[in-house]
């Protein structure tokens, strides 16, 4: 035998020893994608455990009695003994894909449709700004950043939502942040951004709504 030929009988070898003694190729078992099941549902709100406050219907001081009260406006068609509109509880519904979650409210906020989060952080369209999801210990953090431009500077607003989910109970902690940046300059100015003079970061709580009975 020529060693041309040995050389070649032995690199087969050698490509088939390890399957004849490790058996069939090791094959990895792909774990299948995870969907966060405990963040979708439809989601209330939870208000101290009291019944969402009656919305009066009438126009005028005394709404509800408008045939003697001067100061109002009977409205056509309203019926003054009629009880009080109790509207529905707002709700929040939260839906989850292997690529994505989806918030949708109602009612909902302004002419916006659902929010739209992807879980590889490329930044996606929500509401008037643009929104990343980042996974922390369980929880997400939805980052949304916002800018507007009301003369010689920019203001930008981000804000910042961590979802946790214990049980049947969903809370979010909410902040918000504001940066104004001259735009002839490099100085930023930061300033906490306020919910109608209150603190800039927000709790809430969410129970979910259990399904309806069949």
């Amino acid at each position: 035998m020529n060693r041309p030929m040995l050389a070649s009988l032995l690199s087969v070898g050698l490509l088939v020893a390890p399957s004849v003694a490790f058996g069939q190729p090791i094959t990895v078992d792909k774990q299948p994608p995870r969907t966060f099941p405990e963040f979708a549902g439809t989601w209330v709100p939870v208000r101290d455990g009291l019944p969402p406050a009656p919305i009066t219907r009438g126009i005028g001081a005394d709404p509800l009695n408008c045939t003697t009260s001067p100061a109002c406006r009977p409205v056509p068609g309203f019926d003054p003994s009629a009880p009080p509109v109790v509207l529905p509880e707002p709700t929040l519904v939260i839906t989850t894909t292997p690529t994505r979650l989806t918030l949708a409210r109602t009612p909902s906020v302004g002419a916006y449709g659902p929010d739209v989060y992807r879980f590889d952080g490329v930044p996606t369209n929500v509401q008037n700004g643009q929104g990343t999801l980042t996974l922390a210990a369980g929880s997400f953090i939805l980052t949304k950043r916002s800018s507007r431009v009301p003369g010689d500077y920019e203001s930008i607003i981000v804000t910042t939502d961590m979802l946790s989910v214990s049980g049947d109970v969903l809370t979010i902690e909410r902040q918000h942040f504001s940066i104004v940046k001259p735009l002839d300059g490099d100085l930023f100015f930061n300033d906490a951004a306020t919910n109608e003079g209150g603190d800039a970061r927000v709790k809430m709580v969410y129970r979910r709504q259990a399904a309806p009975a069949q």
